[in-house]
């Protein structure tokens, strides 16, 4: 009877071995599907980045060629924008002139003659001296004058300098001379010369 308790030990012993051997398996199992489900994710990340990265490559093939043209563009603006600033500066001041003589085209009363008009600017600092002289039926016709000429945005202090009566063999009027300054024709001061000032 004695065996017969060795073989019962013996298999309970045995048993007690599977059972730890199949937990032992079924945890390393449980450990190496973790770790092939946790390596499988990691390649996966890794392939998205490859791709992604091979995707940044392609599109910085493909734009870099359009950036180095905006560089050269770019450069090429800066080069020609005195220039045009140049250009838009002198279509500016033309155009400024002729809204002045149509000014005076246009606003000229009736009853009075331009003789003589002129410019002149003796600094650049300065804005451009318009003198108009001219001959009008009477007083009236030049303070009119010198009225639409202050009404004009191109005019700046506007002055009545002198009327005298002028005689001819056939007509009597009123000789007049008008001055007046041309709003944005003063180049800005250097900048020493408004330090001093």
């Amino acid at each position: 009877m004695p065996n017969i308790n060795l073989i019962r030990e013996q298999r309970i012993l045995v048993r007690a071995q599977r059972r730890k051997t199949k937990l032992v398996s079924a945890g390393a199992l449980g450990i190496s599907v973790l770790a092939l489900g946790f390596l499988g994710m990691q390649w996966m990340n890794l392939s998205g980045k490859r791709a992604a990265l091979v995707d940044a490559k392609q599109k910085h093939e493909r734009i870099y060629p359009k950036v180095e043209q905006i560089d050269e563009l770019t450069a090429l603006v800066g080069k020609l924008e005195p220039k045009m600033q140049n250009l838009d500066d002198s279509q500016r001041a033309t155009k400024r002139w002729f809204r002045i003589l149509n000014h005076l085209a246009k606003n000229t009363p009736p009853d009075a003659w331009l003789t003589q008009i002129r410019s002149t600017q003796t600094m650049a600092t300065e804005p451009v001296a318009l003198t108009i002289q001219g001959i009008s039926g009477g007083q009236g016709s030049a303070a009119d004058m010198m009225n639409r000429l202050q009404a004009s945005t191109d005019y700046e202090g506007v002055v009545l300098n002198y009327t005298n009566e002028e005689v001819s063999t056939d007509r009597t009027g009123i000789k007049f001379e008008l001055t007046a300054r041309v709003a944005g024709t003063a180049q800005p001061k250097p900048k020493e010369e408004e330090e001093k000032a």
